[in-house]
């Protein structure tokens, strides 16, 4: 709603064919460019928004998506463009404070929620600190851009010491409420597990590509504010944005479900979107650590949260990928902490904590989320109210029955959560009577699975 281009019906119907733009009587478009002064950032006509022809319409566009397709808000791209203000060379992308644009957009957005509330508005706009501060503080999500980003690439990829807070904290952007969107991935930018898979220091295998991007994960999904995974962000998709061209067809890696070291990085992030919903860890300001610091990848990093009501939530990391260093999280209570990284192995088990001044060593490329309590994740499938931690179960016998444990690679029955992988040499039989429980399974070629009893696949 910024631009359109020249081909759309409410450009043709009022033109100037002399010099193929928008007539100057046109009651939508104007006839050149406001604001923008780099033609790079010129797609198409221009929308005149000080027009009531063109807010009318914009209002309907919102209300219509909103109320016929129930949509919970927008992500409005390039709102540097909602403006009139002349074009000002000297600011070729128009970042400047501009208060006219301010007042066109905080319109537009405040009618879009007087007439459905609880509607949602987000803006990649991407101007100057002041300017963004003034509408994430009237209620706007403001994206974060390339640049939070690179940060978190550069503390993933284990070379040097990178500062996250800058870049990935509202309050450091200047804002009063917690409306910064800074995320790892987007629809813009170079996935973060190519990134990794490429360019990290020592980092070869699918499993030490997990644990850099959970180390990502166990500060950024952490921030205040609201958070975003890009599409199989969670299974770590690793396929380059220019694969194609940069729009082309992606391949879409349904098999990367059936990865175990991937299905850590998916644990990892559910269990940290659940602590997020189920516990108030935003009510008391985080202590952010030391994750603004610049110090070298031998300096472990951590973040704390709590609720102010007991519960304690610590995120640390090891962003050296060659070398253990042990990190002093500052404990704020003692007694035992439960130790969460994706890893079903792990996930749950409990350290000691003799002394608020105990240090926590971690491994190359660890990374760990520490709690005081119990989050209530749970691998028992048929447990009430709780949340099921899917494993992958790999066939590692020939031939045999799926109700035998010790055919499994993890020497227990698949559970109606876990994923099934039967490879090339598997042949599997559920015997007459029997039941086998999965929520996926995948039969690679030369696998069978012979079902004279009965399977049932459980849909989360």
């Amino acid at each position: 709603l910024n631009h359109a281009f020249y081909s759309n019906s409410m450009a043709k119907m009022y033109w100037n064919s002399v010099d193929v733009k928008p007539a100057n009587d046109n009651p939508w478009f104007n006839p050149d460019h406001k604001m923008v002064s780099e033609p790079a950032g010129w797609w198409g006509a221009d929308w005149n928004h000080e027009s009531e022809h063109t807010q009318v319409m914009v209002d309907r566009i919102l209300d219509y998506w909103l109320q016929e397709f129930k949509f919970d808000g927008y992500r409005f791209d390039f709102t540097k463009g909602f403006g009139q203000t002349a074009q000002d060379p000297s600011d070729p992308w128009a970042s400047s404070y501009d208060q006219d644009r301010i007042d066109l957009l905080l319109h537009m957005v405040d009618g879009m929620k007087s007439r459905n509330t609880g509607s949602i508005a987000v803006f990649e706009h991407l101007a100057n600190q002041d300017e963004d501060a003034v509408l994430a503080d009237a209620g706007i999500l403001m994206w974060s851009g390339a640049g939070h980003h690179n940060d978190m690439k550069e503390f993933m990829l284990g070379y040097n010491g990178q500062n996250i807070y800058d870049s990935g904290i509202y309050s450091a952007k200047g804002f009063a409420f917690a409306n910064w969107m800074s995320y790892m991935e987007s629809h813009d930018e170079e996935r973060q597990a190519y990134e990794v898979s490429q360019y990290a220091n020592n980092t070869n295998t699918t499993e030490e590509v997990i644990d850099r991007l959970k180390i990502g994960a166990v500060f950024n999904l952490l921030f205040p504010g609201p958070r975003m995974i890009w599409q199989f962000e969670e299974l770590a998709y690793d396929e380059s944005i220019n694969l194609n061209g940069r729009t082309g067809e992606k391949p879409v890696h349904w098999e990367y479900y059936f990865d175990e070291d991937r299905q850590e990085l998916w644990r990892l992030m559910s269990m940290i979107f659940h602590l997020r919903n189920e516990y108030g860890l935003y009510t008391i300001t985080p202590d952010y650590g030391n994750i603004g610091s610049s110090d070298g990848i031998s300096v472990p990093r951590y973040m704390k949260l709590n609720d102010g009501a007991g519960n304690y939530v610590i995120s640390i990391a090891n962003l050296d990928p060659l070398n253990s260093h042990a990190v002093t999280p500052n404990y704020d209570v003692i007694g035992d902490w439960y130790q969460y990284n994706g890893d079903p192995s792990i996930d749950g088990s409990t350290i000691t904590v003799n002394n608020t001044t105990d240090t926590y060593l971690l491994g190359p490329s660890e990374s760990m989320i520490l709690t005081n309590f119990d989050i209530g994740w749970t691998d028992q499938c048929d447990a009430p109210e709780t949340c099921c931690v899917r494993s992958v179960f790999t066939w590692t016998s020939t031939t045999g029955d799926w109700n035998t444990a010790s055919n499994w690679d993890l020497n227990t029955i698949p559970r109606p959560c876990d994923i099934v992988v039967i490879p090339p040499t598997g042949h599997v039989t559920i015997s007459e009577g029997e039941l086998g429980y999965a929520r996926d399974v995948w039969i690679q070629t030369g696998g069978t699975l012979n079902v004279l009893g009965e399977i049932i696949l459980e849909d989360e």
